[in-house]
């Protein structure tokens, strides 16, 4: 037997079942019994041909809407299913509402256009320059975009004297907009010179996130300059308008925003040249004013006078070399002087060491001559080992041991006979 359901046990499945399964959607539809309700909800259902589908949008997310809506419009709304179980009836609960279609798209850009533009956001007063040397800047772009290999390229070919900080953000797709709102509001907490919002070129629905309010009004709030620089050269967004500069291209961006390294090494160049030449100029204008001076001063006839100077630095430069010369020599004789004294010295000192040696190896021979012809013998000792005599070596300690006890002794030199 089949199962049998309460009503409110069945309503309770069905909207279990559709509010799990249908969490989050896109339906693409025509606008129809459009209500902007003086609660700020925002009521409308949403048709086809064949088919209607009630749906409300609450008051929060109707004021972060970028353009108005309007009976008969084709939208794509992103949200989920709900149903009310008191009445037992399901509606539509959109999140976001765009425009579907290229003419769709550009009357809901020139609406939020005039929207904008009636408060203030575009206005060229309000408009930042850039600073002419930038040191640290932002780019908030998706980071595995050619547009970002781009920006990084010219930042590296024309100015590498730069901090770059690169805010990975997703620019295409569902949520996006918001994404960027929320990377240009941290972007302006942060010590940068200049925010660059960019991406590269699509078509017109793929670059729809640069025409919300959201980023709009966070691009209106930045502290610091900024570009926008987002598609070609023929796409024209709501971010280019509101942002300090546009750059049609993110290439161009960073053209517009870096000086070029090579433009001031010419200028730098040129400089040096010119330079070099003015002092060139100076330095014969110079030389030819000391021609004319001497010239003068020749004409003048002082000749006697700087023939005297002349004649007194020549007898003052021999007397010079003359001192220094005896100056010398009296130095080098006194050193070959000191030189034959500390020889005469060292050769005293030898003189007497070898004497010492000569005695003492006459000492112990005619002590070694006395003792055999005595019949007395002696033993050398190095530390406990007993040696010949022919082993001593010079500077070596050792001991002998004869009929008068054991003597420590020292060799002071050894000679071969």
């Amino acid at each position: 037997m089949s199962t049998v359901f309460s009503v409110s046990a069945f309503t309770q499945q069905a909207k279990t079942l559709l509010e799990v399964n249908f969490s989050s959607l896109s339906i693409e539809g025509e606008i129809a019994s459009l209500t902007y309700h003086r609660s700020g909800h925002l009521y409308f259902t949403l048709k086809d041909p064949q088919s209607r589908l009630n749906c409300v949008m609450w008051r929060s997310l109707v004021s972060q809407m970028s353009v108005r809506l309007e009976e008969g419009m084709m939208v794509i709304v992103r949200g989920s299913v709900s149903l009310y179980a008191p009445q037992g009836s399901y509606q539509f609960q959109a999140k976001t509402i765009r425009p579907s279609g290229e003419g769709a798209l550009s009357l809901a850009f020139e609406a939020l256009k005039h929207s904008l533009e009636q408060r203030g956001y575009f206005d060229r007063a309000r408009k930042r320059t850039l600073p002419p040397f930038p040191k640290r800047i932002a780019l908030i772009t998706a980071k595995e975009s050619a547009g970002l290999s781009d920006m990084l390229h010219i930042i590296k070919k024309r100015w590498s004297l730069l901090e770059v900080i690169v805010l990975d953000t997703p620019v295409q797709g569902e949520g996006s907009a918001k994404m960027i709102a929320h990377t240009l509001r941290y972007a302006n907490s942060l010590e940068v010179d200049v925010v660059v919002v960019a991406r590269g070129g699509g078509s017109l629905e793929d670059l729809w996130a640069f025409n919300e309010v959201c980023v709009a009004e966070a691009l209106f709030e930045m502290k610091h300059p900024t570009i926008s620089a987002v598609g070609h050269e023929k796409d024209r967004l709501i971010s280019d308008l509101v942002a300090d500069v546009r750059g049609a291209t993110p290439t161009e961006a960073m053209e517009i925003l870096l000086p070029d390294k090579q433009h001031y090494l010419r200028e730098i160049a040129e400089k040096k040249e010119r330079f070099f030449q003015l002092m060139q100029q100076k330095l014969h204008h110079h030389r030819e004013q000391i021609i004319s001076l001497k010239a003068q001063l020749k004409q003048s006839s002082p000749q006697r006078g700087y023939e005297e100077k002349l004649q007194k630095v020549a007898s003052e430069k021999r007397g010079f070399y003359h001192i220094a010369t005896s100056l010398l020599t009296l130095k080098r004789e006194q050193i070959l002087s000191m030189r034959m004294r500390l020889e005469e010295r060292m050769s005293g000192v030898i003189v007497q060491k070898l004497q010492k040696r000569e005695d003492l190896v006459e000492r112990l021979q005619e002590a070694k001559r006395q003792r055999i012809s005595r019949g007395e013998s002696y033993r050398l000792f190095s530390q406990t080992k007993e040696i010949a005599l022919e082993e001593l070596k010079e500077g070596e300690a050792f001991f002998l041991v004869d009929a008068q006890g054991k003597k420590r002794m020292k060799v002071v030199c050894v000679e071969r006979l």
